[in-house]
């Protein structure tokens, strides 16, 4: 499972979340950079808010549900990322390659049922698709979007370009 990442967190807000943590049995830990204004460790998660206004929680390695209740607080407080599907599901569509002239085109699509957006969600998390990552980066995080898997959810390969 990956960490969180809020962004553009007011600084009012900010110590809004970090007293919910403390009060909720975190404690607070050594700043480590210069960009950092404050870190809670909360159960095996930290969470640090940087002076960029952004918010980064680590994963939870015991997946421990008081970590994914602090994640939807924090998600009431700042918003979701994302806006909720109001559309039963939903579809999206991606290209790599340099085309004909240079190479291969590889064109993929991905539909899936609402109900697991927010799985989705938590699954790929801050997944970061524009940099190059070694195999094990994109196994891990084809794995973890394996399990969501359904009758409704399923993967299938298109042919090249």
């Amino acid at each position: 499972m990956p960490g969180r990442t809020w962004k553009n967190i007011e600084n009012s807000v900010s110590e809004g979340i970090k007293s919910y943590l403390l009060s909720n049995g975190g404690t607070e830990g050594e700043v480590k950079g210069q960009l950092e204004v404050w870190r809670v460790k909360f159960s095996d998660s930290t969470f640090t808010y940087y002076k960029t206004c952004s918010l980064y929680s680590t994963p939870s390695n015991s997946h421990d549900p008081a970590v994914f209740e602090a994640w939807k607080e924090i998600d009431s407080l700042v918003g979701s990322t994302y806006s909720p599907p109001t559309k039963d599901f939903l579809i999206g569509f991606d290209e790599t390659g340099k085309g004909e002239v240079i190479g291969h085109m590889v064109l993929t699509g991905a539909m899936f049922p609402k109900e697991i957006f927010g799985k989705i969600d938590l699954a790929v998390g801050p997944a970061d698709t524009k940099k190059r990552h070694v195999f094990d980066y994109w196994d891990d995080l084809f794995r973890r979007l394996d399990l969501l898997i359904t009758r409704r959810a399923e993967f299938h390969g298109l042919g090249r370009g």
